[in-house]
């Protein structure tokens, strides 16, 4: 796929067709096998059932979001039946709509409401008695590599498909494959326990409440503990470049924004500690005090600054842009540069697109979430936030300030939660 960088009209954009039917070309599941097999060559991987003895299709599984082996692992797990993953609009962009048509991909954008979504899962459970449905209701990779935010709606969303639920907790591809710096790990150990928590008779008997109680505490990880319970070694010497990305304030002087992740370690520019990353996933201070040795704890604690922030309503983000924007899964569009704003009302987007001036305003009160992404290795986008309409994706990447998205990715969450009582 390719990006236009010359005007285009908007009434001359194609837009995708999020209605059609998921159709999944049967002798594909066994080229999508071969593929998820190369994709993990020499990775250890172990599989663990639990009540999911004479389980078959169809069924709904929810799966933890952590890395890109995700899925291919859910391609071995489930073979020979038919996948129908729910995927974002980026993932065809990617690897091309009609291959990801052809292996049932159903596509969305996120954090939006999407009646159509819906009727596609329905769809697929009800017609496609050989196949399984699956979905990553995280709808965003996993940031610390633990439990990020699950949508309280996840029971509703069970009792309305109305067949077995299951959940896949994938252990190993976080810490193998971190976001933060898309290198991936040779010959990684993986781990996939696959859980029926609840029958078709349970799914309709229970509450939307009782549901989300059983996802909410199966669902529940963290690679990095993971990690050293069963003493898995990655001593590659890069394991920490890249880790500022989630890492952004320093402990140590309280600066933000100031840290610098390389080769085996995280470095705050402004007051010069120094923590190095263990072969174990655990930091370690060259002196002084060590005041966080687990990653998700050091990223909890920016949570925490992050929520206070947004209670005392001093949190505000605003900067210069790029902009590309995705219309379908075919191109990408470039357009002037623009203006990005987040604040305890939402995020405001104000720039040029296709052949208007555009000021949006995303409600913080509906924007549950919001997507972003870090810079990909000879891309052309760096640290990108991506804000979602029915029609648009809008990929806006901040051009002065650094490392703020994974804190905008946090207040989007707190400011949510206070604009509906929650915080």
């Amino acid at each position: 796929m390719k990006t236009i960088n010359k005007p285009v009209k908007k009434s001359k954009v194609k837009r995708f067709d999020f209605l059609k039917k998921a159709n999944y070309f049967s002798p594909m599941r066994h080229i999508a096998r071969l593929v998820a097999a190369i994709k993990l060559k020499g990775a250890d991987i172990t599989i663990k059932r639990v009540n999911m003895e004479n389980l078959k299709p169809p069924y709904f599984i929810l799966a933890n979001h952590a890395s890109v082996f995700d899925m291919a692992m859910s391609m071995v797990i489930n073979y020979p039946h038919r996948t129908y993953n729910v995927v974002a609009l980026d993932g065809l962009y990617d690897f091309t709509e009609p291959l990801m048509r052809s292996i049932g991909t159903i596509a969305k954008r996120k954090f939006i409401k999407d009646l159509a979504l819906l009727k596609n899962m329905k769809y697929v459970v009800n017609n496609r008695k050989d196949a399984i449905l699956m979905m990553y209701p995280e709808a965003k990779y996993s940031l610390q590599g633990a439990t990020s935010y699950l949508p309280p709606s996840l029971g509703k969303l069970a009792k309305f498909l109305g067949v077995p639920l299951v959940i896949c907790n994938l252990r190993g591809c976080y810490v193998n494959a971190p976001q933060w710096h898309k290198i991936y790990n040779k010959n990684p150990r993986l781990e996939a326990v696959v859980t029926q928590i609840a029958t078709a008779e349970e799914v309709n008997n229970l509450s939307e409440k009782e549901l989300q109680e059983r996802i909410v505490k199966e669902f529940a990880y963290d690679d990095f503990t993971w990690q050293k319970k069963n003493n898995i070694i990655i001593d590659r010497p890069y394991r920490a470049t890249g880790l500022n990305r989630i890492l952004y304030k320093c402990p140590h002087c309280g600066t933000a924004h100031k840290m610098k992740g390389e080769g085996i370690h995280l470095t705050c520019e402004a007051c010069g500690k120094v923590w190095e990353m263990t072969p174990l996933g655990e930091l370690k201070a060259l002196s002084g005090e060590t005041e966080f040795s687990h990653i998700p704890d050091w990223f909890d604690w920016e949570k925490a600054d992050v929520e206070r922030r947004v209670k005392e309503g001093t949190y505000r983000f605003e900067d210069e842009v790029r902009v590309k924007t995705m219309p379908n899964a075919q191109h990408m569009y470039r357009h002037p540069n623009g203006k990005l704003i987040h604040d305890n009302t939402g995020f405001t987007f104000i720039g040029h697109v296709y052949d208007e001036d555009v000021n949006l305003h995303f409600d913080s009160k509906v924007q549950d979430g919001v997507h972003i992404e870090y810079p990909i290795k000879n891309n052309d986008y760096t640290d990108s936030v991506i804000l979602y309409t029915l029609e648009e994706s809008y990929y806006l990447m901040p051009v002065h300030a650094r490392d703020v998205i994974t804190e905008i990715s946090l207040a989007t969450d707190a400011i949510y939660a206070l604009q509906n009582g929650k915080l």
